[in-house]
C-alpha cells in the first residue's frame, strides 16, 4: 500500500471540518441553553401565586429549570476546556466530554468508563461551580481564583489515580491536607451528591456511575478522619472539665480579647458585613461574649432569649455560619489558644448550629418531606419497612465484607432486626421506638469503618430496589438512613486514628515492650493458635501439615511488626495470600481472636488499640480481591426468589405438563417411535420424567441422574429428537400460561441431560465412522455380503408387511420394493454400486413417509440385524451408514433444520433482536461476560488478535443460525471442538454469558429463549470430542487390562511423569503461585501418591486429608485445573505417551474436577460440573 499525503492532508481537512461543525453546533445549543436558564431564573425570581393544584406543575418546571443550569454548565465547561486544550492547534475534541457513554466496558478502569480525562474534567468543574453556590460546601470551596484553580487541578490529579488512570498524586497526603479542615461527613456527603449528578448529567453509564461513587467514596475515612477525631477528643475533654477550658482561654479578660478578635475579622469579611450591616456590632458581641462565656465553663451572665428566636429572621444558613466559625477559629490561634483548646471550643461551636439554623436536631433530621408526606408515609408504613429490613438482612448474612458484624445465633439476628425496623420508623417520620441518642455508646467499641457502613447501604439500597420503591423514594431512604454513619464508625475511627497517631509519635518501643519482647510475643502466638484450631470460622486455614511452618513465619512477621529486631526475610503477604479465599469475615474473625488474646496477656485497651492498627494495615493485602467483588443484587435476588419448582406449582403442575408433552409426543411423527410402549411402559416413563424435571428445578426428586444415560445409551437418539421434545415442552408451558421467564428457566435446565440422553447415539456414531473410515468393504463382508443381506431383508420383510404402522406402504408390490431397496441397501453398505434406479427423493415424493415410518423401518431393520447373529458394533455401523438416507428420503436438508428454529410468525430471530448491528453487539457483550468466567476462561485466553478471529467466527455462526446470512459452515462447529475438553458444564457456562448479554441489550425474555434454543441445538457437536474420549478411556478402564498405573511404568514411570509435570508447572506463570518453592516438596509428595493411587497403583501410600479439605481454603477456579490439566498433556507427551493414553489421565483426573472445586462450586452457587458431563 503506497502513502498519499494529499489524500492523506484532505481527510485531515474534512474531519477539521466535521469537528468544526459539530463546535458551531455546541455553541448554538449553549446560547440557546444561556437563553433558557436566564429566562427560568427571571420565572424564579418572580414567583407567582400558583393554586394548590398546580404545586406539582411547578416542581417539575423547577426541576427544568435546575436541569438546565446543569446542562448549561457542562457545556459551558466543555467548551472552555476545549479551548484550553486547543491552545497547541490540535483538533478540539472538549465535546465528546457531553458523549452519551452507552456502553460500559468493566474490563477498563474506572477512570475510563467514567470518560477519561475531559471527562473528568468536566465533572470537577461542574462540581465546584455548585460547590461554591451550595451553602452547605461554599465556605471550604470558595477562594481567589489561583486557590481554587489549585485546588481544582489537585482534585483532578487525586481522582484520576484514585480512579485507575496514572497516578499524579501522592495519596499519602489526602489525610494531612484536610486533618485541620472541620470537614465532616455532612460535608462529604454534600460533595459526593454533585458529583453523582455531574456523571449523569454528562450521561455517563449508570453502571459506571455507581461504582465510580463508591470508589471516590472510599477517600472519606481520610478526608473526614481529622475533624472526627479531633472533635471526639475535644468532647471527652469537655465531658471532663471542671472549668479548665475557661482557665487556659485566660477567663473573663482573656475570652473579651477574642471576642475583640473574632468581630475585628468579621467586620472586614465579605461574606458577613451585610449581615451585620445593619446591627449594632458592638451589642451583639456583647450578647455572644456573656453567651459563649458561659457555654464554654466561665460565669452565669447571659439573659437574651434563646438562639432560635434570636437568629430567627437573619436568613442564616451553613455557609454564614461556616465562615463565622472560620474567623472564631482565627481568633483564637492569634492569641495563641493551644491546638487541644481550639478543638474544645470549636466542638462546644458547632453544637448549637442547630439552633441557630432552626434544625431539628439529631439523625431524624434527615425525614424528607414530599408532598407533605414523610418516608414512613411515601414508604406504605411499618409492614413494609419490615420486608425491607428482613430483604437486606438477606444480604448481609451473605455479605463476606460485613458478615462478621452479624455472625450470631438466629435469636439475636431477628431481636437485630426488630431494633433495625423500630429505629427505621422513626428515623423516617413514624412513631418514636428506639432512642436514636444511644446508637454512637452500642456501636462505639466496635471497628466499624466506613467500608462497612457502605456495604451496609449497598444492602439496604438493593433491597430497596427489590421491594419496588421508586428510585427517588430509595435514594431518601438511603441518605437518611447515611446519616447515622458518624454515630456508627465514631468509636472505630477515633480509637484507631488515635493508635496510629502514638503509634507514629513514640515508635513500637514501648508496645514491644509492653507485649514481653520475643518470649511474651511467641507465647501470645502459641495462644493465638490454639484459638484459632478451635474457631469454626477459620480453622480450615490453620490445619495441615505445614501448620507449625505456618505458625513460625507468622510469629517472625509479628516480631517485625510490633517493634522486634528480628527481620522477616519471607514472601511478601500478598504473593502469600494470592491463592487462598481470605474474606473480609475471616480477617475480623482473625482481629478478634487477637484482640481477646492480646487482653489476656495483660495489655491494656490503648496498647491493644495499636496492635490492631498495626494488623489492620495488612488487611488488603491478606483480604482476597474477588471476595470484595460482591453481586449484592445478585445474592438477595437468589436469597428471596422462591425456587422455579415452588413458583411452577411443584410436583402437580409438573406432572400435569409431563402428561400433556406426553401425549402431544405421541402423536408427533419425530418422536413417536420413542413414545409408543405398552400402557405399563407409558406409566414408568412419565413418572421418571417428573421425577428428574422436579429435581431438574430445584424440587424434591427420587430419580437417580446416573440412571439417565445408560437407559437411553442404545436408543438412537439425536439432538434432533431432543430438540423435538423442548418445542413440545415449550408449547405447552405457553398454554399453561407459564411466565416466559419461568418457562425459558425450565428449558435451560433440562439442557443438561441432552448430553446424557444422546451420548450413546453420539459414541456408537463415532466409533462406527471410524470403523467406517477403513472402508466399508469390511462391514459389508460381516454382514455375510449380498446373500447375507438377503437373507435379512427377508426378515426385514416378513415383520415389515405385517407392521401396522408401515404396511399400507407394501400392499402394492412388495417383492419389487424389496429388491430395489435391497439393491440400494448393498451399494449402501460396501457392496457392488449396481443400483441404477431413481434418486430417493423422487421415489418416496408423495408418499406420506415421516420421521415415524422411517424410524419404524430402521428399528425392523435393526432387529433382522441382530436375528441374523450380527454382532453389535457392526449393527452400529450398519444402521449409521443408513441414517443419513432419512433426509434425502424426507425431501430436507440439516440447515432446513436449523433454520426452522430460527423464525417465528416469519420473523427470523436476528431481526426480532434488532439486525445485524445487534447481533454484532450482542456478541460483544456475549465476550465480555464469558472472558471473564472461570469456568470457560481457559478456552479464552488468547491473544487479542486470536480472540477477536474467534469472536468474529461465533458471530458469522449465530448470523446463520438466527435466521440471518449464512457465513460458517455448522459442519465445521464439530472438527472445531473435538480436541478441546469442553462438557455440558463449560457449555452451559457459556450460554449463562449469552442470557448475560441479552439482559444488556435488553432483549425480549421469547427472542432471548429461542436464543439460546438454537445455539444448544449444537451442543453435542461441541462436547462430541470429549465425550467419546471419555467412554473410550472408561471402556479401556474397564476392560480388565493392566491398570493406568502399570501402563505409565509403574512407580519409576509416575516419578518421571512428576519430575516432568513439575518442570512445566512451575514455569507456568498462571499456576506458579500455588506451587511456591517453600512448599513444593510436600505438595509434590502427596499429590505423586494420591496419582498414584487414583491411577490404580498401591492406595496405602497416601495418608493426607481429603482434596475437599485440602483446596477449600485456596482460590482455586476451573481455569487454574484447566491450565493444570494442559500441563499435564504436555508433561505425557514430552514423555512420548500416545493420545490414548494421555486422553485416559485425563479422564481420570476429570473426575476429580467436582471434589477439587467443591468450595469453590458451592460459593458460586455452581450446580452441575464437568465430570456430569
Amino acid at each position: 500500500m503506497s502513502f498519499d499525503p494529499a489524500r492523506m492532508v484532505k481527510d485531515f481537512e474534512r474531519t477539521a471540518g466535521d469537528v468544526a461543525a459539530v463546535k458551531q453546533k455546541l455553541g448554538g445549543m449553549l446560547d440557546k441553553l444561556k437563553v433558557m436558564k436566564v429566562s427560568a431564573e427571571k420565572a424564579a425570581k418572580e414567583k407567582p401565586f400558583v393554586p394548590a393544584s398546580k404545586k406539582h406543575l411547578l416542581q417539575l418546571r423547577e426541576s427544568a429549570a435546575k436541569r438546565l443550569e446543569e446542562l448549561a454548565d457542562a457545556a459551558k465547561i466543555a467548551e472552555q476546556n476545549a479551548k484550553n486544550r486547543k491552545k497547541g492547534g490540535g483538533l478540539d475534541l472538549g465535546f465528546l466530554a457531553l458523549k452519551k457513554i452507552g456502553k460500559d466496558d468493566k474490563r477498563n478502569t474506572l477512570y475510563e468508563r467514567l470518560g477519561g480525562d475531559l471527562s473528568l474534567e468536566t465533572a470537577i468543574g461542574m462540581v465546584y461551580s455548585r460547590a461554591v453556590k451550595d451553602t452547605r460546601t461554599r465556605a471550604f470551596f470558595e477562594k481567589n481564583p489561583m486557590k481554587m484553580a489549585m485546588i481544582k487541578k489537585r482534585m483532578q490529579q487525586f481522582l484520576t489515580g484514585f480512579l485507575g488512570g496514572r497516578s499524579q498524586y501522592d495519596e499519602d497526603n489526602l489525610k494531612p491536607a484536610h486533618y485541620y479542615i472541620n470537614v465532616t461527613d455532612y460535608h462529604f456527603d454534600a460533595v459526593l451528591e454533585m458529583f453523582k449528578e455531574a456523571f449523569q448529567s454528562m450521561g455517563i453509564h449508570p453502571d459506571a456511575v455507581r461504582d465510580g461513587m463508591q470508589r471516590i467514596g472510599q477517600a472519606r475515612k481520610d478526608i473526614t478522619a481529622g475533624c472526627t477525631v479531633r472533635m471526639a477528643v475535644a468532647q471527652r475533654n469537655i465531658d471532663q472539665d471542671t472549668g479548665v477550658l475557661w482557665s487556659r482561654m485566660g477567663k473573663i479578660d482573656g475570652f473579651a480579647l477574642i471576642m475583640d478578635k473574632v468581630y475585628e475579622l468579621v467586620s472586614v469579611d465579605v461574606r458577613l458585613k451585610m449581615i451585620f450591616k445593619s446591627y449594632d456590632l458592638d451589642k451583639i458581641k456583647m450578647a455572644q461574649t456573656s453567651f459563649l462565656g458561659e457555654a464554654l465553663g466561665g460565669p452565669k451572665k447571659y439573659e437574651g432569649t434563646d438562639l432560635a428566636t434570636v437568629h430567627r429572621d437573619l436568613g442564616l444558613n451553613d455557609y454564614i455560619l461556616d465562615c463565622f466559625l472560620m474567623n472564631f477559629e482565627k481568633a483564637l490561634n492569634s492569641v495563641g489558644v493551644n491546638e487541644a483548646s481550639v478543638d474544645e471550643v470549636m466542638v462546644t461551636l458547632e453544637g448549637f448550629r442547630s439552633d441557630i439554623l432552626a434544625r431539628e436536631r439529631g439523625i431524624s433530621a434527615a425525614q424528607k418531606i414530599v408532598d407533605g408526606k414523610t418516608i414512613f408515609d411515601r414508604v406504605g408504613g411499618q409492614m413494609v419497612v419490615e420486608s425491607i429490613v428482613e430483604t437486606m438482612f438477606s444480604g448481609i448474612l451473605r455479605d463476606p465484607r460485613v458478615l462478621f458484624f452479624f455472625s450470631m445465633d438466629a435469636s439475636r439476628v431477628e431481636k437485630l432486626k426488630e431494633m433495625m425496623v423500630m429505629f427505621l420508623v422513626g428515623l423516617f417520620g413514624g412513631p418514636q421506638k428506639y432512642d436514636a441518642s444511644t446508637i454512637r455508646k452500642v456501636h462505639y467499641p466496635l471497628n466499624i469503618t466506613d467500608f462497612h457502613v457502605d456495604c451496609i447501604l449497598e444492602n439496604l439500597t438493593v433491597a430497596c430496589e427489590l421491594n419496588n420503591l421508586d428510585a427517588s423514594l430509595a435514594d431518601d431512604i438511603t441518605e437518611a438512613v447515611a446519616r447515622a454513619r458518624p454515630s456508627v464508625t465514631m468509636g472505630c475511627t477515633v480509637r484507631l486514628e488515635l493508635a496510629r497517631k502514638r503509634t507514629e509519635s513514640t515508635g513500637t518501643q514501648g508496645l514491644w515492650s509492653q507485649l514481653g519482647e520475643n518470649k511474651g510475643l511467641e507465647a501470645f502466638v502459641d495462644r493465638l493458635y490454639e484459638s484459632l484450631q478451635a474457631d469454626e470460622r477459620v480453622k480450615h486455614f490453620f490445619a495441615g501439615s505445614k501448620l507449625e511452618e505456618l505458625k513460625r513465619n507468622q510469629c517472625t512477621y509479628l516480631k517485625q511488626v510490633f517493634g522486634g529486631t528480628v527481620e522477616y526475610d519471607g514472601r511478601d503477604l500478598p504473593t502469600i495470600h494470592a491463592n487462598i479465599r481470605v474474606s473480609d469475615f475471616h480477617f475480623d474473625s482473625f482481629l478478634e481472636l487477637a484482640l481477646r488474646e492480646f487482653g489476656n496477656v495483660g495489655l491494656d485497651p490503648d496498647a491493644i488499640d495499636e496492635c490492631i492498627v498495626l494488623l489492620e494495615t495488612v488487611r488488603d493485602a491478606v483480604v482476597h480481591p474477588s471476595l470484595r467483588d460482591h453481586d449484592v443484587r445478585k445474592v438477595q435476588e437468589a436469597a428471596n426468589r422462591k425456587p422455579l419448582y415452588d413458583r411452577l406449582g411443584g410436583e402437580r403442575t409438573v406432572t400435569m405438563v409431563v402428561e400433556e408433552v406426553y401425549g402431544r409426543a405421541l402423536t408427533d411423527d419425530r418422536l413417536r417411535s420413542f413414545f409408543e410402549k405398552n400402557k405399563a411402559k407409558v406409566q414408568s416413563i412419565k413418572k421418571k420424567m417428573a421425577q428428574y424435571i422436579c429435581g431438574a428445578i430445584g424440587g424434591p426428586s427420587a430419580y437417580d441422574v446416573a440412571d439417565m444415560k445408560p437407559a437411553h445409551y442404545s436408543m438412537n437418539i439425536t439432538s434432533f429428537h431432543f430438540d423435538a421434545v423442548i418445542e413440545i415442552l415449550r408449547e405447552v408451558m405457553h398454554q399453561m400460561d407459564i411466565p416466559t421467564g419461568d418457562a425459558a428457566q425450565v428449558s435451560r435446565a433440562l439442557q443438561g441431560a441432552r448430553e446424557n440422553v444422546c451420548t450413546g447415539y453420539i459414541v456408537r456414531t463415532e466409533i462406527a465412522k471410524r470403523s467406517l473410515a477403513k472402508g466399508s468393504d469390511q462391514m459389508f463382508r460381516r454382514l455375510g455380503e449380498s446373500e447375507g443381506l438377503a437373507r435379512i431383508f427377508d426378515m426385514v420383510y416378513s415383520m415389515a408387511v405385517n407392521d401396522q404402522r408401515i404396511k399400507h406402504f407394501f400392499e402394492k408390490d412388495a417383492d419389487r420394493i424389496k429388491q430395489g431397496q435391497l439393491v440400494f441397501t448393498i451399494n449402501q453398505l460396501g457392496g457392488p454400486k449396481t443400483y441404477e434406479g431413481r434418486d430417493l427423493l423422487d421415489i418416496h415424493l408423495g408418499l406420506g413417509v415421516t420421521d415415524y415410518h422411517f424410524d419404524c423401518f430402521i428399528g425392523i431393520f435393526g432387529r433382522a440385524l441382530q436375528g441374523a447373529g450380527i454382532e453389535d458394533g457392526t449393527i452400529d455401523e450398519a444402521l449409521i451408514a443408513l441414517e443419513p438416507l432419512r433426509r434425502s428420503v424426507l425431501g430436507r436438508t440439516e440447515e432446513d433444520e436449523f433454520r426452522a428454529l430460527a423464525f417465528k410468525q416469519g420473523q427470523s430471530v436476528i431481526d426480532r433482536m434488532g439486525g445485524d448491528m445487534s447481533l454484532e453487539t450482542f456478541v460483544d457483550f456475549l465476550y465480555q461476560s464469558a472472558v471473564g468466567d472461570d469456568r470457560i476462561r481457559y478456552y479464552l485466553d488468547k491473544g487479542p488478535a486470536k480472540l477477536k478471529q474467534i469472536q468474529k467466527k461465533v458471530y458469522q455462526y449465530l448470523s446463520g443460525a438466527f435466521g440471518g446470512p449464512v457465513q460458517y459452515n455448522s459442519a465445521d462447529l464439530k472438527p472445531a471442538h473435538y480436541g478441546l475438553n469442553l462438557t455440558n458444564f463449560h457449555f452451559d457456562a457459556f450460554l449463562e454469558a449469552m442470557v448475560t448479554a441479552a439482559q444488556q441489550l435488553e432483549l425480549p425474555e421469547d427472542v432471548a429463549d429461542d436464543a439460546l434454543i438454537i445455539v444448544n441445538r449444537v451442543r453435542t457437536d461441541v462436547t462430541t470430542g470429549f465425550s467419546i474420549r471419555r467412554a473410550e478411556a472408561e471402556r479401556r478402564h474397564q476392560s480388565g487390562e493392566e491398570t493406568l498405573y502399570q501402563r505409565l511404568g509403574s512407580e519409576d514411570g509416575m516419578n518421571y511423569f512428576v519430575d516432568r509435570l513439575y518442570e512445566v508447572v512451575v514455569r507456568d506463570k498462571r499456576l506458579n503461585n500455588f506451587f511456591n518453592a517453600a512448599k513444593l516438596a510436600v505438595i509434590r509428595k502427596g499429590q505423586t501418591q494420591y496419582l498414584t493411587q487414583v491411577f490404580g497403583g498401591p492406595s496405602s501410600e497416601y495418608k493426607g486429608r481429603t482434596l475437599e479439605e485440602i483446596h477449600s481454603v485456596l482460590s482455586m477456579s476451573d481455569y487454574h485445573l484447566d491450565c493444570f490439566f494442559s500441563d499435564v498433556e504436555r508433561a505425557l507427551r514430552d514423555l512420548g505417551q500416545g493420545s490414548d493414553m494421555i486422553d485416559e489421565v485425563i479422564v481420570r483426573l476429570e473426575d476429580l474436577r467436582d471434589h477439587i472445586l467443591k468450595a469453590y462450586y458451592s460459593r458460586m452457587g455452581y450446580k452441575v460440573s464437568s465430570s456430569s458431563g
